[in-house]
């Protein structure tokens, strides 16, 4: 934001300038059962190393809501226990056909991990949802330790 001589600075302007301050990684609780398009609401603060200080976003039942509006750069990593279906994540918005991001990988393939993300601009109260879907019925492995699988991020990246 560029100034000119004699403008005031406001408060409200250094606030927008500010990059960060709304944050956040989760990963989830316990495995969870996936088959059609299922909305990943067993999200949990995310504590492994290094973990981000999650502030300035809202979670209840899978559903994120973000405080200030902005672009918000926000990922979802999904491992799946089967590879016998394709499988997808994607990332929305209002809900499951207000998709941002999808990623899949097919039946053949030997990996059990998606991951997609996006970069978005989101309106102040504005919602964030993650899905998982497969196939078949499969789980979202909830790895231990420091690992951030599955999880997803959320960052504010600018006004």
């Amino acid at each position: 934001m560029a100034f000119f001589a004699g403008q005031k600075l406001r408060a409200s302007d250094l606030n927008n300038i500010t990059f960060g301050a709304e944050q956040g990684e989760w990963t989830i609780l316990a495995n969870l059962a996936l088959s059609t398009p299922t909305l990943i609401n067993n999200w949990t603060p995310y504590v492994g190393t290094n973990p981000a200080t999650i502030s300035g976003i809202s979670h209840s039942s899978g559903v994120f809501t973000v405080t200030r509006g902005g672009i918000y750069v926000t990922s979802l990593a999904i491992r799946y226990s089967a590879t016998t279906a394709d499988r997808y994540c994607f990332i929305a918005g209002t809900g499951s056909s207000d998709i941002w991001a999808k990623s899949s990988t097919p039946s053949a393939a030997s990996g059990i991990n998606t991951s997609c993300a996006v970069t978005k601009r989101i309106a102040a109260g504005g919602t964030i949802r993650m899905y998982g879907y497969a196939g078949s019925a499969t789980n979202a492995i909830h790895e231990s330790g420091a690992e951030l699988v599955t999880g997803c991020t959320i960052y504010y990246a600018g006004p």
